[in-house]
């Protein structure tokens, strides 16, 4: 349990440049081929179980819970780096943070590309792509392994996690006890103490005492709870952090989309180019769009960072954190709206005739002749989209989080993820009997109805949350004349 005495982790040990390079490149080598392993297995995961006879709404639902699964897992890696956490300053973050979303797309890239030309076989195509996803597991586990000693594990001086739950606890129970807000009163140890722990926080100025106080100030020592003012105040950041997150499950529902119903879409285009000299068509995987995304991502994250953002700063422009999220958004809806207008002029080609029969690994399946590549605006947009609410959402994670909750906060926004996932299984079981049919009848459903739903609840959420922004900027112009910072 927190006391006044008792920091959350232990003082961290001197900053060793050279360990820290070592142990770092390990760990992003050991991402790339991680992110290789699990990009190549669900770029691919769709098309299989699909071609095993597996409807769309059975092949969509799969690969979603496996993301969602996948996702959730972070929330115990944010646990334990909280506990055995390593802080470098602001510039050595900045650079791992850069190298990361680096390392992330270039595994998907590499993962996707090769492994999906390699389950191309007809014989046993897959078993060698998936066996190769394997291996990359294997290869990371040994290369993460061999890096023991240069990490630097420092001993917790508590489970954060418990300490969130004990403050969450003594809260309610604090709260449920009182007779009434009014009721509480403070004496000048406890402010003295109030003023203390705001000190040490980093706050210039303690708490109005006469501000009615909230549910979770009932966990304070001053309110008959047990804990600090810092590590209440530090919960209490935690869940506004949540509430942002929780902004972004439309995000999440229409990204997505890269894995399932962009692929359940692609099975329906012309797969088929014609190759010079030979007599039949080469037939590009349809996981293979999804490279789009990752080079567009590859490309633009130095062009914003090196060229676009710092250009910004000189002029006194300055794009924030939830600026770049609300951007995202956008983008976001353009590529939800992108597939829908897609998929429309698809089932109209069909219907009027265009249609052509195409055979994957065997199996047939109807298709209009409109071409594969027309998805490629749509896997753009949404790499558009992860450049700015993606890349920004973990960096606010991070940097909006109080240190000691830093590797939780991570943990939560990646848990978001797959709650986005999880959600869109929902959203297909109720879709599925009417706008997602069988592949034998995909162009009596409406899968374009279905894009559009998605682009209508990524709008709603895009109008609200820019809606917020500006009434925040606005605010704060008002508190502080010339900011405009958000």
């Amino acid at each position: 349990m927190e006391t006044e005495s008792t920091p959350l982790l232990q003082r961290p040990a001197p900053w060793d440049p050279r360990r820290s390079a070592i142990a770092g490149g390990l760990v992003l080598v050991t991402l790339t081929l991680e992110r290789l392993a699990f990009y190549a297995l669900v770029a691919n995961l769709f098309l299989f179980l699909s071609l095993g006879g597996w409807s769309p709404r059975g092949s969509m639902t799969a690969v979603l819970i496996l993301v969602g699964v996948a996702h959730f897992s972070a929330l115990g890696g944010g646990w334990l780096a909280d506990g055995l956490v390593k802080y470098g300053g602001a510039d050595s973050l900045r650079k791992f943070f850069n190298w990361y979303y680096w390392c992330v797309n270039t595994g998907s890239l590499l993962g996707v590309g090769a492994l999906s030309y390699v389950a191309l076989d007809m014989t046993d195509g897959f078993l060698r792509a998936f066996a190769g996803t394997g291996g990359c597991l294997l290869m990371a586990l040994i290369l993460f392994s061999l890096g023991r000693p240069y990490y630097l594990v420092h001993r917790p001086a508590g489970s954060v996690l418990r300490s969130i739950l004990c403050i969450l606890r003594d809260a309610i129970g604090g709260c449920c006890c009182q007779p009434g807000q009014g009721s509480i009163q403070s004496s000048p140890v406890l402010e003295r103490h109030n003023l203390l722990s705001q000190q040490s926080a980093g706050h210039q100025s303690p708490v109005s005492t006469a501000q009615a106080p909230s549910w979770l100030d009932y966990a304070k020592i001053r309110y008959g709870g047990s804990h600090h003012d810092a590590a209440v105040e530090d919960v209490k950041r935690l869940g506004i952090i949540l509430i942002l997150f929780t902004s972004l499950l439309p995000y999440w529902l229409v990204f997505f989309q890269i894995e399932t119903g962009f692929q359940e879409q692609g099975l329906h285009l012309k797969i088929g180019f014609p190759q010079e000299g030979k007599g039949s068509n080469f037939n590009m995987p349809t996981a293979w769009l999804s490279l789009f995304d990752q080079v567009f991502i590859l490309a633009l994250i130095p062009l914003m960072n090196g060229i676009i953002y710092p250009t910004l700063d000189k002029i006194g422009v300055r794009v924030s954190l939830l600026t770049r999220i609300a951007t995202g958004m956008g983008f976001s809806l353009l590529a939800a709206v992108s597939a829908g207008v897609l998929e429309f002029f698809s089932v109209q080609q069909w219907r009027e005739g265009y249609g052509v029969i195409q055979v994957i690994h065997n199996w047939t399946y109807n298709a209009s002749d409109i071409s594969l590549l027309w998805q490629i605006p749509q896997y753009c947009l949404v790499g558009s989209a992860e450049v700015f609410a993606g890349v920004a959402g973990l960096e606010f994670a991070y940097s909006a989080a109080p240190r000691p909750l830093q590797g939780v906060a991570m943990g939560m926004f990646s848990a978001m993820e797959g709650v986005g996932s999880l959600l869109g299984t929902t959203l297909i079981s109720a879709l599925s009997p009417v706008w997602i049919r069988h592949d034998s009848q995909h162009f009596q459903g409406h899968l374009d109805y279905y894009f559009f739903l998605l682009a209508g609840i990524q709008g709603v959420a895009f109008v609200l949350f820019a809606s917020w922004l500006v009434v925040r900027r606005y605010r704060i112009r008002q508190e502080i004349p010339g900011d405009i910072t958000t």
